[in-house]
């Protein structure tokens, strides 16, 4: 398990075989390991209180009640197999 810096040290990382390709593969696995994360079933019911702890760093005008209400009807649509990534040569 990553804690925050190790994190961004990860997804920033290039100076291997791969360079920026490998960096941006590595930037990818991460998105999908959070989206897994956050949008996993045992994580749905604490989506008001990950949007109340992530609050501090969002400048919005929605109120808290419009979040979660966005936060649940995108949970219900999204897929992560409908997520497709892709690098550009």
């Amino acid at each position: 398990m990553l804690d925050g810096d190790k994190s961004i040290q990860y997804i920033r990382f290039r100076y291997d075989n791969q360079g920026d390709i490998g960096r941006i593969r590595r930037q990818q696995i991460f998105i999908k390991a959070i989206i897994h994360k956050v949008f996993g079933s045992k994580n749905l019911f604490k989506l008001p209180s990950i949007i109340n702890i992530m609050s501090d760093s969002i400048k919005t005008d929605l109120s808290l009640s419009q979040l979660v209400s966005l936060g649940l009807q995108f949970t219900e649509s999204f897929q992560i197999d409908n997520v497709h990534m892709a690098t550009v040569p």
